[in-house]
């Protein structure tokens, strides 16, 4: 059981298969007060923990997904997340934040085609990563209401 404490801290889940990105992500998300982050290499992993953690209060507020991985790409990695969490009514209403190198207009619209949220291109150096992560906080865990 998690404990009320635990429950009660923002949880936002980075999936992204680039090694030197994580590195990176988990930099930034260091200098974030209050909030917890969760960070998977693929998209598979992410599907691993989810159908264990929807059954709790541990569930994402929101999910930050790269676009372009192998084997489950962002979009196709959403789609099998919501089949697992219409199952769930902890998990059927959380958000997707597609976070990519691409700006592509292709690529953007494609995303929120298939059920995203929001689309963030990734950035390049690490205080915008800071800054970036600092926005979605503040806007999916403190302004938004699911």
């Amino acid at each position: 059981m998690v404990s009320e404490r635990i429950k009660n801290i923002p949880n936002i889940w980075i999936v992204d298969d680039d090694d030197d990105d994580l590195f990176s992500m988990k930099l930034a998300a260091d200098e974030i007060d209050h909030v917890r982050f969760s960070f998977f290499s693929s998209g598979q992993e992410m599907l691993d923990h989810t159908k264990t953690i929807c059954s709790e209060a541990n569930y994402p507020h929101v999910v930050l997904l790269d676009l372009n991985m192998p084997m489950l790409n962002g979009v196709e990695t959403m789609k099998k997340f919501k089949e697992i969490a219409l199952k769930s009514i902890n998990c059927d209403h959380i958000p997707f934040v597609m976070h990519s190198n691409s700006n592509n207009s292709i690529d953007v619209n494609r995303s929120y085609l298939h059920g995203a949220n929001g689309y963030m291109v990734k950035a390049q150096t690490l205080s915008k990563l800071i800054e970036d992560f600092k926005n979605v906080k503040s806007y999916w865990t403190d302004v938004n209401v699911v």
